[in-house]
């Protein structure tokens, strides 16, 4: 790891860590998180949060929470909304602007998924017959596609409440998909191009996401908290530019992506996916506790 962690002295119980799933926590072609499982023990003996932010929807995220065994606030779809557990959170329900749903506080950032669709038609119709998007497509498709094990897997990620994941159903030029993502955009929402699928989403990212997060646990537990998110692509960008020390896994080619490291100057941690979420934590978790 770089000197950069020596910058921060960390207070264990202000620390927060918010993490990408698909790539990062977990293994981008199996989905394990068998290699992280050493530094997420070290986590849970300390109470540190560990703040799931994925492009995964809700249900997803609720799933892969409960094999993980952490019981934390989440960021679903891309930072289109947080969920925060009632039990937990109780104190900040009288100063947001929050929803109740199924035991937790939601807060959402985006808008809602069918005026999404409806957008992706219209530019569908009118600029590239190509565009695929989840809602249009079969679940046998989309778990394919994600590389799923099953149709429940692709039923949890079809269930999109405020985004949708697309891609071409032939290739198309780079022209073409900036034409798209100018008239997106054009329409007041996201694109995020991820490591399988573009994402359209409203006005929001994982980032502004994040700093609702840091602001949710000032109310809780006070002031100078302190963030460390962990990602490995272009679309966790935002939120490592939110947090207090960002850091980059190396990616399923055990390559950094190079524009997060130009951007952000993150904290390398010296190996793909959850090995390398458990390397960066480990030795900051040593260091904290030195």
């Amino acid at each position: 790891m770089t000197s950069r962690t020596s910058e921060i002295s960390y207070d264990l119980s202000r620390l927060i860590v918010i993490t990408d799933l698909d790539g990062t926590l977990l293994d981008f072609h199996s989905y394990s998180f068998d290699m992280a499982k050493p530094a997420l023990r070290l986590l849970k003996r300390h109470k540190i949060p560990v703040v799931c932010c994925s492009s995964k929807t809700a249900e997803e995220i609720k799933y892969w929470r409960k094999k993980i065994r952490i019981d934390y606030p989440f960021i679903c779809e891309n930072g289109s909304a947080v969920y925060f557990p009632k039990d937990q959170f109780k104190p900040i329900a009288s100063k947001e602007d929050l929803l109740e749903r199924d035991g937790y506080f939601v807060k959402e950032l985006s808008v809602d998924n069918s005026r999404i669709t409806s957008v992706l038609a219209d530019i569908r119709s009118r600029l590239c017959e190509s565009i695929v998007g989840f809602s249009d497509s079969e679940l046998s498709t989309i778990r394919d596609m994600c590389g799923f094990s099953s149709i429940r897997d692709a039923r949890r990620a079809a269930n999109r409440e405020y985004s949708e994941p697309f891609w071409f159903s032939k290739e198309v030029n780079e022209k073409t998909i900036r034409r798209v993502v100018k008239q997106l955009k054009a329409q007041g929402l996201n694109v995020i191009r991820g490591k399988r699928f573009f994402h359209v989403l409203g006005n929001s990212d994982k980032g502004k996401a994040t700093l609702f997060v840091r602001r949710a646990y000032e109310t809780l537990r006070g002031s100078n908290q302190t963030i460390v998110g962990i990602g490995d692509s272009t679309n966790d960008i935002e939120m490592l530019e939110s947090v207090d020390t960002p850091v980059l896994v190396m990616g399923h080619n055990r390559r950094y992506n190079s524009s997060v490291r130009e951007k952000v100057s993150p904290v390398l941690a010296g190996a793909p996916g959850p090995e390398g979420w458990n390397r960066a934590l480990t030795r900051l978790l040593k260091k904290a506790t030195a």
